[in-house]
C-alpha cells in the first residue's frame, strides 16, 4: 500500500533510480501512477492461486492467469497505446483491470458470497505419510502426516 501511494505523487524518485534521461523519468512514472495499482490488487490473485495449488487444484489458476493474461492483460495493453501513443499513463492501467477481471474470475467460480470456496478446491490429492517419531524429525509432528499434492508436485519428497 505504501508503495501505491508513494507512487502515486513521487515515481519519478523511484524511475530516476535506474536513468537519468528527463523524458524516460517522466514516462516511466506516468506508466507507475497506473500500475502502482496493481501491486495491491495482484496480492489477492497470489493468495487465492496459492490456495487452489495447495489444495491440489493447479488446473484452475493455470487457467484464469492465461485468461486473464491473453484475452484481457495484452488487448488492453495494445488497445491502450493505441489510444494515447505519446503517454503511458493509460497503459499503466491495463495491469490493474485484468487483475480484477481475474478477480471477478475466482470471485464467480468460488461463490464466495455464499461461503463455498471448497467448490474449486475440493479437488486435493493427499498422500498418507508413515508416522513420523523422534529418530527421524526430532519431535512428534503430528501435524505431517498429511500432505497435499499438487499434480505430483511432492511425490518423492523426504520430510524431515
Amino acid at each position: 500500500v505504501a508503495f501505491c501511494v508513494y507512487s502515486q505523487f513521487l515515481p519519478e524518485t523511484l524511475t530516476a533510480f535506474f536513468t537519468k534521461d528527463p523524458a524516460v523519468v517522466a514516462m516511466a512514472a506516468e506508466y507507475m501512477r497506473g500500475y502502482s495499482i496493481d501491486c495491491i490488487l495482484v496480492s489477492f490473485v497470489f493468495c487465492f492461486n496459492s490456495y487452489f495449488s495447495g489444495q491440489g487444484n493447479s488446473i484452475f489458476p493455470m487457467i484464469h492467469s492465461m485468461i486473464t493474461t491473453f484475452l484481457f492483460r495484452i488487448p488492453l495493453s495494445y488497445l491502450f497505446s493505441r489510444i494515447d501513443p505519446s503517454s503511458l499513463f493509460i497503459m499503466g492501467f491495463a495491469p490493474p483491470l485484468s487483475t480484477v477481471v481475474s478477480l471477478l474470475n475466482v470471485y464467480g467460480i468460488c461463490d464466495i458470497p455464499n461461503g463455498d470456496i471448497e467448490r474449486v478446491s475440493s479437488k486435493s490429492i493427499y498422500i498418507e505419510l508413515p508416522s513420523l517419531t523422534p529418530p527421524y524429525t526430532g519431535g512428534g509432528n503430528a501435524w505431517l502426516s498429511t500432505l497435499p499434492l499438487c499434480k505430483g508436485e511432492l511425490e518423492g519428497v523426504v520430510v524431515l
